[in-house]
């Protein structure tokens, strides 16, 4: 949609940066410019995925493309061995009004969601990285990458009529770093890639109806499949069709033992190479619940969300992600506490400014150096450490909540018709999924994952009209331990204490264990039996 749907210009100033010019960073080696119109996408998974089942056919013209893509890669690889010290320079300028993108609640449906990108805008500039004593100083490229109007709405579909949309995301506007090392194949003490991106406030306003309509997009249109490939199953080879392996030479055996020691040399060298790094926060989530009323909806419930954010690297043989929350409150505006205000159903503590909730993950190569040594022999590790939460349990508050959200759901009928159809085909894919990773895991202490979580304090005040009971939960952990014949799990709590606050009661502790493991639980289970009985 418009009168220019796509322009694109380069332009290259051979030599330009050859000499003294390399230190000017005025000076690029080609200018690219970009603009591109609008562009609505209509998303239909129904539609998408028998697109790529049908090009998927092509398995002869696939293999040959792939054929030529490797060799002309290797000629490229060759023909710039003399650029190795040196950073080619390219000054980008795009614009682009960002696509449109319907996604309707199914084929058949006029109800759709509507996410409007806005305009994106990327510019760039050069720095050179001093004191490195290099003929040719590393050269960081530094985008400013910016996205305006970025909205979401819910619509209805109807061809010759135009209803205005329901706006369910405010307007918002972010912009994000992305710092390239141009001279990545030999200057490693910068990421390759290093992104950076703040969202100040991300406002949110639901009714039932349009929950109803996102929960049915997840349910019918990511769950529509076309019949074809439901009829088609993967085909697992049989024991009789795995050839032998040809006969290799001594002089090959050599050759291949001389690669691998140099491939182990190169190996020990980019295991500290970051290949990405990631920064994201948002300052504040706030997501409004509104109940639907005659001429406007009536706001009933309020989650609030403080400096939402997460932290993640990227390197040869691992990758590590942090999450992290730093406080989280939820009101119900229907009824008011003892000072007047609204009633707050959840609210975090303010004792220590510790965020409410860590999450780390590690994803680690089990053929990496530093596997046994740094990661434990572990592929997967999670941590979850949650500081102090205030739980108030008032009945009628709770009950306008799961009335709001029972009536938001999709009805039982549909989704567990969905749930019977997908059944069969997860239990088939799971029998295969054992039968091709069971012969490949050989090292019986290797942990194929490893989950931690540690709860410091949460407090729960039952109360209605009045105050009846304030529960108070200290030290609460548990640990999870997979290994390919063995998980382990282990749980416990530490103290507890049930304070009845009446105030004509004289009896002010109904429960008390301090000082002592008032719960501990411990479990192995041994999972080889019943990996062969399920085989």
């Amino acid at each position: 949609m418009g009168n220019e749907v796509f322009r694109f210009n380069l332009d290259l100033y051979p030599d330009a940066t050859e000499g003294d010019s390399y230190t000017d960073m005025s000076k690029v080696d080609g200018v690219v410019s970009l603009n591109v119109g609008c562009i609505q996408i209509v998303y239909l998974h129904n539609f998408l995925v028998s697109l790529l089942n049908f090009l998927n056919n092509f398995q002869t013209a696939k293999e040959a493309l792939s054929a030529a893509t490797t060799q002309a890669a290797e000629k490229a690889a060759t023909s710039v061995k003399d650029l190795a010290q040196r950073s080619l320079r390219f000054s980008v300028s795009i614009n682009l009004k960002a696509p449109v993108i319907v996604i309707p609640q199914s084929s058949v449906s006029s109800n759709a969601v509507v996410v409007d990108l806005g305009l994106i805008r990327v510019q760039n500039q050069f720095s050179l990285v001093s004191g490195e004593g290099s003929v040719n100083p590393p050269v960081i490229d530094r985008m400013d990458v910016q996205l305006t109007d970025l909205k979401l709405s819910r619509t209805v579909i109807q061809p010759g009529t135009s209803q205005p949309d329901i706006q369910l995301l405010h307007t918002i506007n972010f912009e994000f770093f992305v710092n390239r090392n141009l001279a990545a194949n030999w200057y490693h003490k910068v990421p390759v890639v290093e992104i950076k991106g703040h969202l100040d406030t991300m406002n949110v306003c639901l009714n039932q109806e349009d929950l109803n309509v996102l929960f049915r997009i997840l349910l019918e249109n990511l769950g529509e499949t076309p019949e074809e490939l439901d009829k088609v199953k993967p085909r697992v080879p049989e024991t009789g069709e795995i050839k032998d392996a040809p006969e290799i030479s001594t002089s090959q055996r050599l050759q291949a033992s001389k690669d691998a020691s140099r491939a182990e040399r190169e190996e020990i060298r980019s295991v500290n190479i970051v290949n990405v790094l990631l920064n994201f926060e948002i300052k504040e989530v706030m997501v409004m619940l509104m109940k639907k009323a005659e001429k406007s909806g009536r706001p009933v419930h309020e989650l609030s969300v403080l400096q939402l954010g997460v932290e993640a690297r990227v390197q040869a043989y691992a990758v590590t992600a942090e999450a992290y929350l730093q406080q989280v409150s939820m009101q119900c505006l229907d009824f008011t506490d003892a000072e007047g205000g609204p009633l707050h159903i959840v609210r975090s503590s303010c004792v220590t400014k510790e965020p409410l909730l860590k999450m780390a993950l590690t994803k680690a190569d089990s053929d990496g150096p530093e596997f046994k040594t740094v990661h434990d022999n572990t592929k997967q590790r999670l941590k979850v450490s949650f500081s102090s939460l205030d739980i108030l349990l008032h009945l009628e508050a709770l009950l306008s909540l799961m009335d709001f959200l029972s009536s938001a759901v999709p009805s039982s009928e549909s989704s567990s018709r969905k749930e019977s159809e997908l059944k069969p085909l997860v239990g088939e894919s799971r029998s295969i999924a054992i039968k091709a990773v069971s012969g490949t895991i050989s090292k019986e202490d290797m942990f194929n994952l490893k989950v931690t979580a540690e709860l410091d304090a949460i407090n729960v005040v039952c109360d209605q009209k009045c105050s009846i009971a304030d529960v108070k939960i200290h030290g609460m952990d548990a640990s999870v331990s997979v290994k390919p014949k063995q998980t382990d799990m282990f749980a416990r709590l530490q103290n507890i204490i049930v304070t009845n606050v009446d105030l004509k009661s004289i009896h002010k502790k109904a429960v008390s264990i301090l000082g002592e493991e008032v719960f501990r639980f411990q479990m192995t289970l041994a999972l080889e039996n019943f990996a062969l009985s399920e085989l």
